[in-house]
């Protein structure tokens, strides 16, 4: 079997730019594992492929906390797990919207109108965009048919809260009949 050479470090950080930096890592740790001889240098070359990850997504969650202003710190991923979701500031944001973020340059007004309809719309259950696809111009509700989704939430709250009460207070009443004077002498 015919062994593939060994990829230079310096093509892994830009290849890293091109693709999706988890599948690069996978692909990458596989071909670097066939093309070593021991497991000594499989286990270091895994290390730094792992390394060089975590310093690129890093180094983009950087560029996105730089872009929008936002308080940089360099152990917000969730989970102490580069790559994943970041809690910056109030907000969450996963890597493929950070990443789609820096290399679009999308404007921070755009980012939290997607933002908040997607926290919105999510409480009510409703299925929400991704960042690509709003930025497209996909369909989702305006905000009249938003307002109609309040509106009908804050009845089924106040029908909920008539309900529970109507509850205890029947409760309270047999309550006050069960523990009345017994009778038949026991």
């Amino acid at each position: 079997m015919k062994r593939l050479a060994p990829v230079p470090r310096y093509h892994v950080a830009t290849i890293s730019r091109l693709l999706s930096c988890k599948q690069t890592m996978q692909n990458y740790t596989i071909i670097g594992i066939a093309n070593t001889k021991n497991e000594k240098n499989s286990k270091k070359m895994e290390k730094n492929l792992k390394k060089d990850f975590e310093n690129a997504v890093d180094a983009y969650l950087k560029a996105f906390c730089e872009m929008y202003e936002l308080q940089y710190d360099e152990d917000c991923w969730v989970g102490r797990e580069p790559g994943t979701v970041a809690e910056v500031g109030d907000y969450f944001f996963g890597f493929d919207d950070i990443r789609r973020c820096v290399d679009e340059g999308y404007g921070w007004d755009e980012v939290m109108e997607w933002y908040d309809y997607c926290v919105e719309a999510g409480s009510f259950g409703i299925a929400t965009p991704n960042l690509k696809s709003w930025m497209m111009g996909c369909p989702h509700l305006n905000g009249p048919e938003m307002e109609r989704i309040r509106a009908a939430s804050r009845r089924v709250e106040e029908a909920k809260a008539a309900f529970e009460a109507e509850i205890r207070e029947l409760t309270q009443k047999e309550r006050k009949t069960a523990h009345g004077p017994r009778k038949g002498g026991f």
